[in-house]
């Protein structure tokens, strides 16, 4: 597919009032945001999990506009049909795993790289996580929601990224 910055802002607009018009029926009903967490132990960096440590939790990234975020299960395709249905099920439906997405890749009209939406560390005193809050979610006090580990980013379009998360270990 070829591409200039007028392509790149067309598709842009395009992919923006899409979202728009979701967000108006009420399909995108989650925030998410990109956190780093830290540990340290009086005062010293120490390996995630430590007892006794202390946890500090950045917001990096706040993902505008807000993507669709579905829960999927390893043997059933995942369903676009909004936040309706996570809401409705008080929790039940668990929100293991998360398809959050799509996110407008980088071009002159705004979005995100791949390095943005997924750093990586190979450091044992730290890692980035997804934070998720919204209907049918519990919020925890340290991340502002529930906290997702990333398992892969895709790129099933040349203009979108897929995050592949993880519910994930919750340090006191």
């Amino acid at each position: 597919m070829a591409t200039t910055p007028f392509l790149d802002a067309v598709r842009g607009a395009a992919l923006d009032a899409r979202t728009a018009m979701d967000i108006g029926v009420g399909a995108r009903a989650y925030a998410v945001t990109l956190a780093h967490e830290t540990a340290t132990l009086a005062g010293v960096p120490c390996a995630l999990g430590t007892p006794g440590a202390t946890y500090v939790v950045t917001t990096l990234l706040s993902v505008s506009p807000q993507p669709r975020v579905v829960p999927v299960d390893a043997d059933v395709e995942p369903s676009w049909l909004g936040g309706g249905i996570v809401a409705q099920s008080t929790g039940r439906n668990g929100l293991d795993s998360l398809l959050i997405g799509p996110i407008t890749q980088d071009c002159s009209a705004g979005g995100y790289t791949a390095v943005q939406l997924s750093p990586a560390t190979n450091n044992p005193t730290e890692r980035y996580v997804y934070v998720v809050a919204g209907p049918g979610l519990e919020t925890l006090a340290a991340y502002g929601g529930v906290p997702y580990e990333i398992r892969r980013l895709s790129q099933p379009t040349q203009q979108r990224h897929m995050i592949h998360a993880t519910r994930t270990q919750v340090y006191p």
